[in-house]
């Protein structure tokens, strides 16, 4: 142990030796550096007494001297380095690559050499294309810089024109660029010519009635004149003279409106006109039935009272129906003629049929089309009906269209007893 304790102060001793002569080594070396680069030629030989005082050969090859010409060798590349300037990358010298492989392996040695130089002067450092540990790293100025990014279109919003206006109009040229591009019709193809122009095409390429319809109802709301010939060229015969009396109604009706007179009597012949057209199309319809005693005409006649239908007994009586919506035929001396059939039925309160008559054909011929058309129809209620709620079923079926319609009639039938107590 107290071997051991005594070899602690000889170690002492023995490294302040070593740290003296590195010392003193290290600023001869440094004065001579000095010198040189003052004068730009090598230091004197040292003297003979100095040559003396040498260590010898296998003194240089230890440890400390080896370390000290590690430092002077850095000291002379940052020297070469503050001389040139910081734009410029500097050619390494001959076994400089060693050197920076050094500098990595001994970092006690390049720490003491950033020590002792001024910060101010330490320029950066070289750029070299290899990695190094702990040490800092910067780009020169002199260094490529990265190219900017290229524009890159980022999105793009394509909305397409409405049909009526055409075309869209080219946008003004921007230099704009990574902006939503909105691609728009122009207001100069937005007008009343243009837009008919496409609903024309529309019309006359086949879009039937829809594409025909709106082609005439925007000439006539931006007060074209629409000839009748002229309408539904694509159309069949029926829905173009359907067309064209919807056409020449809306057409005249502003003017009605505006100055009545002649003008309105226009718009009421138009009206006519569609009237019939929209019931030649439509199925018949009953408008009124009624037992009668007496027909005069249209809307004149005079119903049967309660006590005039008696049970067990039979009554005579007038069947009177209002007609409308019944085509009419043109005849060879241009007289308006329709024909029609009725069949006549009584059913019980329950449904049950009872009683039938029918007539196969009416025919009624008139210089001038009918507008109030009714048919008065002689019939004879049979004795067998009994006392009590009955129906009257009419149906009538246009022979020219052949479309069928009905209507029901309910009437009561008096108990004989009832009639002769007068109530």
């Amino acid at each position: 142990m107290t071997g051991q304790g005594g070899q602690g102060p000889v170690r002492s001793i023995v490294l302040a030796g070593l740290t003296a002569a590195l010392a003193c080594g290290c600023q001869g070396w440094r004065a001579g550096w000095a010198a040189e680069r003052k004068t730009g030629s090598p230091p004197a030989a040292p003297s003979s007494a100095t040559a003396d005082s040498a260590p010898a050969p296998a003194e240089k090859d230890s440890p400390s001297v080896a370390l000290v010409e590690d430092f002077l060798a850095r000291t002379r590349d940052y020297d070469a380095s503050a001389a040139s300037p910081r734009s410029s990358v500097p050619k390494p010298a001959s076994g400089a690559e060693d050197r920076i492989g050094e500098r990595a392996e001994a970092p006690g040695a390049a720490l003491a050499a950033s020590e002792s130089a001024p910060a101010s002067v330490l320029p950066a450092a070289p750029v070299r294309d290899r990695a190094v540990a702990n040490a800092q790293v910067t780009l020169s100025d002199g260094a490529a810089r990265p190219s900017p990014a290229a524009p890159v279109v980022k999105s793009l919003s394509l909305r397409a024109p409405p049909t009526v206006l055409g075309t869209a109009v080219e946008p003004a040229r921007t230099n704009a660029t990574n902006q939503p591009l909105d691609v728009h019709a122009g207001e100069a193809d937005a007008s009343p010519d243009r837009l008919l122009a496409v609903l024309e095409s529309r019309a006359r390429a086949g879009g039937g009635w829809d594409g025909e319809w709106s082609w005439r109802l925007g000439q006539l709301a931006f007060g074209a004149s629409v000839a009748a010939e002229e309408v539904g060229p694509s159309l069949a015969p029926a829905e173009r003279s359907l067309m064209a009396g919807v056409v020449g109604l809306v057409a005249a009706v502003p003017a009605a409106a505006k100055a009545p007179g002649p003008a309105l009597e226009t718009a009421l012949t138009q009206a006519e006109a569609l009237h019939r057209l929209l019931a030649e199309r439509a199925d018949p319809v009953l408008a009124a039935v009624a037992l009668c005693r007496k027909v005069v005409t249209f809307g004149v006649f005079e119903e049967m009272a309660p006590d005039d239908l008696v049970a067990g007994r039979s009554t005579p009586s007038i069947v009177y129906c209002e007609i409308r919506n019944l085509s009419a035929e043109r005849t060879a001396e241009g007289d308006y003629r329709t024909r029609l059939a009725t069949r006549l039925e009584l059913l019980t309160a329950a449904g049950e049929s009872i009683w039938r008559h029918e007539e196969p054909e009416i025919v009624d011929t008139c210089r001038r089309r009918r507008t109030d058309f009714f048919i008065a129809q002689r019939i004879t209620l049979p004795a067998t009906l009994a006392a009590g709620e009955h129906v009257l079923k009419v149906t009538v079926e246009d022979l020219q269209s052949g479309r069928v319609n009905e209507a029901l009639h309910r009437f009561t039938v008096a108990a004989t007893g009832a009639v002769a107590r007068g109530g």
